[in-house]
């Protein structure tokens, strides 16, 4: 009886061990999916500049404040959510969102399929 006791302990052990080790997250993103930082930091495409941290943009015009909200991308959709908007000096709460492609080589960022008012940021972005 012992000796069963002693194996299921290790059959235990083993079981343990391996959902330890399958269930770890290796903290890599799948199909570009996900904020992984790759977008992070300033971007160019004259007279815009988009400032994205981790999930948080702030875009400008002219180097004014222009809006600010959240930033996702999975594969190659790029969404942005705006939460406010600088109205006289100040921020407003403001919310739409706008989805586009993306894809990125380098120190350069193209996007397109952006339609209507914001159609002007499709194209080539410098990261600065």
């Amino acid at each position: 009886m012992v000796n069963k006791k002693f194996w299921l302990g290790i059959l235990v052990m083993v079981l343990v061990f391996g959902m330890t080790v399958v269930g770890c997250d290796d903290d890599s993103t799948s199909g570009g999916s996900g904020n992984d930082g790759s977008l992070n930091g300033t971007w160019i495409n004259t007279p815009f500049s988009l400032i994205i941290s981790e999930s948080d943009y702030t875009s400008k015009y002219n180097g004014v404040n222009y809006g600010k909200g959240t930033v996702s991308y999975n594969g190659s959709t790029l969404t942005l959510k705006s939460t406010h908007s600088w109205v006289d000096s100040s921020w407003s709460p403001f919310s739409e969102t706008v989805t586009g492609s993306y894809s990125l080589s380098g120190n350069t960022l193209t996007v397109s399929g952006i339609q209507g008012r914001y159609s002007d940021m499709n194209g080539a972005w410098t990261k600065q």
